[in-house]
């Protein structure tokens, strides 16, 4: 894919391109530095980017409203100098890789919290003790925290839950970044938090800390190196990680809202 995108004519017409997130990452790295707009066929297990620009979940259905939309200018996020456009994660990532995977097994949502405890029963005492994190916010003086997990993501979540979709977003253009720390003290916590990611609901709760800036530093004490996981896809990075935001960036093609739609709040 990388060579046929390395031979678009920036001044064509648009690209669709079907995959799920780490697909359409891979592509706004070509495509952010010049090139046609992006349209985004749904064909991977979450398709985070698809569903934030409205595009429907059926490919079909997708390439109809492709077809009569427009184009929209998303921000940019990059990690080092790796673009992301939904979320980064350092942390548990293997063991959330995993439970990932538990969960698209299952044919229910019932089913997928089943599959959740079994493999957190399963890990319990190996990789879900906190880390040590040190987060330097652009604009704020660094901060030690003691976290499962850190998550820099390309404009903030949505706090409107919405079930079996956690990492919902309003607005892809509004130029900040949200780190959230998660950092369940008990066992109970993680439950909680679990039932509540399913639910839609995980943002809000009290084992979760978020903080807005332009950019920010991420370290893992004592290491010299770490896995984040970009849009879905695991990296090895150098530390300190280095995030930092370039506003409306990326030409994506986007279905017409609604007659009746209003621009959400983001304050």
């Amino acid at each position: 894919m990388s060579r046929r995108l390395a031979r678009l004519d920036p001044d064509g017409g648009p690209v669709l391109i079907g995959g799920g997130d780490g697909t359409i990452r891979a592509a706004a790295e070509r495509l952010a530095v010049g090139g046609p707009p992006l349209g985004i066929l749904p064909l991977g297990t979450m398709n985070l980017l698809a569903r934030d620009l409205g595009v429907p979940d059926d490919p079909v259905a997708a390439i109809d409203a492709l077809l009569d939309g427009e184009i929209r200018f998303i921000d940019l996020a990059r990690a080092n100098d790796q673009v992301f456009l939904c979320a980064a994660i350092a942390g548990v990532v293997p063991e959330l890789a995993e439970l990932r995977e538990a969960g698209r097994a299952a044919d229910s949502p019932l089913g997928a919290m089943r599959s959740l405890l079994a493999q957190l029963r399963e890990t319990s005492g190996t990789g879900f003790e906190p880390r040590h994190f040190v987060l330097t916010p652009l604009q704020s003086p660094p901060r030690a925290v003691e976290a499962l997990a850190v998550t820099i993501v390309n404009n903030r979540f949505a706090e409107t839950p919405v079930f079996g979709q956690p990492m919902r977003r309003d607005r892809l253009d509004a130029g900040m970044l949200s780190a959230y720390v998660i950092a369940p003290e008990t066992g109970g916590d993680l439950l909680r938090l679990i039932a509540r990611i399913i639910r839609g609901s995980w943002v809000t709760d009290p084992c979760v800390t978020r903080i807005d800036d332009a950019g920010f530093s991420l370290r893992l004490a004592g290491m010299e190196e770490g896995l984040v996981s970009l849009d879905g896809e695991p990296m090895a990075m150098a530390m300190p990680f280095s995030f930092r935001l370039e506003p409306r960036r990326l030409a994506c093609i986007a279905p017409l809202p609604a007659a009746s739609d209003e621009d959400p709040a983001y304050d």
